[in-house]
């Protein structure tokens, strides 16, 4: 079998296989093979034609395969084939175009990037007033309801219907029996004044929006609660979980919070450290490649907004974006994905860093105990398979960056 390989523009591979008369005679013996059992079974006469067609589809289904294993190509698309010459048992010659995962060359100074990242001090500090507002988070959602009649007030919570409409009176969103406390809630933190003293039963329209795209905010009162909070002493912080006193409540607040800081802290040096090695990268995405990342961040969205009776459009509406920039917008977060990616995939690849068996199944398993997955069979064992991919690429990311991180202790 000779191969000939072709790079093309965009991570795009051209190829050429040719067969000789040896390799079709055994692709023919294995047709005549399979269609004889098939005539067993189903009482089909056997033609020359049959023979041709079975013994072409093998030979182009398996030499392809073989192609691209011997090559070490990592095809990320079906391929396109196109048959160049057949003459049967004597030669066969076809041709394959498939997108390929790029090959990326890192830059030669990223473990220097790394360095100098990782190294840089930063003291983490918390807040007297972080902890009280965790303090009076905490008293928030704790607190008791009490449904009353009087009119509202500020720091009521809200059972109520709304809807957006446009100048048209056409409906943008809605949702029913929405809870809402009165000056939390971004949508109607600019009318709160006005929701001042309603009552059950009443209903009012806020206009908002520009001149040029003027909207209406319609709501109707279903119910009103008095929210009363606990006091904050040593028995709310027994009530809170296995604290002795309210000191002890502050001071896990403030490690809690200090380990978030950390987290977060983490989060945008690993970060950094991928924009610079990215802002040096020359290389071509195919488009299969980022399209695919594109549909499942508009897959997600779709989700997200469904569950708040939105469409896209009307999410955009709200937003005051036009389809074109956020088209733009989703395809630059598609493509920094990939780059993301081939970036860490290339330094475990480097490094020689991969995530062991064992290391695997105990990631799947931890979250198959605080999860429950279809009972369906086949969606089940969809999911399962999608849940090891995605733990071994944790698992990887997470190498990655503990060995750029002991660079910098070096």
């Amino acid at each position: 079998m000779e191969i000939e390989i072709n790079q093309l523009p965009q991570s795009n591979i051209e190829g050429k296989i040719s067969l000789d008369q040896d390799e079709l005679l055994a692709y023919t013996k294995e047709a005549e093979e399979i269609l004889a059992k098939e005539k067993e079974l189903n009482l089909k006469e056997i033609t020359p034609k049959k023979i041709e067609e079975q013994t072409l589809s093998l030979a182009v289904i398996n030499s392809y395969l073989k192609a691209i294993q011997k090559e070490k190509l990592e095809v990320i698309s079906q391929p396109v084939i196109n048959v160049l010459r057949f003459i049967p048992n004597k030669e066969l010659v076809f041709s394959f175009k498939v997108s390929v995962l790029p090959k990326i060359t890192l830059p030669k100074n990223y473990q220097e990037i790394a360095k100098e990242i990782f190294s840089s001090p930063e003291r983490i500090e918390v807040e007297e007033k972080e902890v009280e507002d965790s303090l009076s988070w905490l008293r928030d959602s704790r607190a008791e309801i009490k449904e009353v009649e009087r009119g509202i007030d500020i720091g009521d919570l809200i059972d109520l219907d709304y809807e957006i409409v446009d100048e048209n009176e056409r409906k943008l969103a809605e949702e029913k029996n929405k809870r809402v406390i009165l000056g939390r809630e971004e949508l109607f933190s600019p009318f709160q004044n006005d929701f001042l003293g309603l009552k059950v039963g009443q209903e009012k329209e806020f206009a908002f929006g520009s001149k040029e795209k003027p909207k209406k905010l319609k709501v109707k009162i279903n119910k009103i609660y008095q929210r009363i909070l606990p006091e904050l002493n040593d028995d709310f912080a027994r009530k809170v979980g296995n604290f002795k006193d309210l000191v002890d409540l502050r001071k896990s607040i403030t490690e809690g919070i200090k380990m978030e800081k950390e987290r977060i802290l983490k989060e945008k040096r690993e970060r950094d450290f991928l924009e610079r090695v990215i802002s040096q990268l020359e290389v071509e995405l195919p488009e299969i490649l980022w399209q695919k990342q594109k549909e499942r961040i508009l897959a997600d969205l779709e989700i997200h907004l469904k569950k708040m009776n939105l469409t896209l459009k009307n999410y955009l509406e709200i937003i005051k974006q036009d389809q074109e920039s956020f088209d733009k917008e989703i395809e630059n977060q598609s493509k920094n994905f990939i780059l993301r990616s081939l970036v860490i995939s290339q330094i475990a690849k480097e490094q020689g860093i991969s995530a062991e068996k064992e290391e695997v199944e105990d990631y799947v398993q931890k979250i198959l105990s605080h999860f429950q997955y279809p009972l369906n069979e086949e969606k089940r064992k969809e999911e399962i398979e999608k849940l090891y991919a995605y733990a071994k690429e944790v698992i990887i990311y997470q190498k990655v960056f503990a060995f750029l991180e002991n660079l910098a202790k070096m």
